[in-house]
């Protein structure tokens, strides 16, 4: 169950069971992070007390259709109840490569007793290094005394190529489908 919570939060509500997951998507305009700019993401979570100490982050980019095997990485965090910065390196998969399109975050592997994960914000690092040096502090002031940058959108050439892989990705899902149900169909004619 997600919410936003008064204070502005992400609240991951965890029931009993295998798997909880929830998709993180940029948008088409925006050329996500790659493996040689922006690798690495900073989490900024506070799991409840006695919650699974991991999680796994599934990625899709230009260049790998995810989310499947072979294309994640772990996130770990710490059993104390408290505010946490938990770093994932995109780069640590070899298959992480062209932009990043969306993600997939199964926030635990398993839980078993209910619990909760607040998430304050994601952010994205060149390095591990710079990941690891990042204060909130830092945040709170950058943001206090610089206005948001308006982003430019990616070049003509660069929007169709990611309108045709899109596509591609559409086409192969209703493919997968198609096939899975004709050997539903198949299954019940036995």
């Amino acid at each position: 169950n997600l919410e936003i919570t008064e204070e502005g939060y992400l609240s991951v509500e965890v029931g009993v069971g295998n798997d909880p997951q929830f998709y993180l998507n940029l948008p088409v305009t925006v050329d996500g992070p790659t493996r040689d700019d922006y690798p690495v993401m900073l989490i900024r979570i506070k799991p409840s007390q006695g919650a699974p100490t991991n999680g796994e982050f599934y990625f899709n980019t230009t260049e790998f259709a995810g989310p499947t095997a072979g294309g994640s990485v772990t996130v770990n965090y710490t059993d104390n109840g408290e505010w946490q910065n938990a770093i994932v390196n995109l780069k640590s998969n070899k298959n992480f490569t062209g932009s990043l399109i969306s993600l997939r975050y199964d926030i635990v592997g398993e839980a078993k007793e209910p619990c909760n994960f607040l998430i304050d914000y994601i952010l994205f690092f060149s390095s591990t290094e710079a990941a690891q040096a990042f204060k909130h502090e830092d945040l709170e002031s950058m943001l206090a005394n610089r206005p948001t940058p308006f982003r430019q959108r990616p070049p003509q050439k660069h929007r169709l190529r990611r309108k045709r892989q899109l596509q591609m990705q559409a086409r192969q899902l209703r493919q997968q489908r198609k096939r899975a149900v004709c050997q539903r169909v198949k299954l019940l004619q036995l």
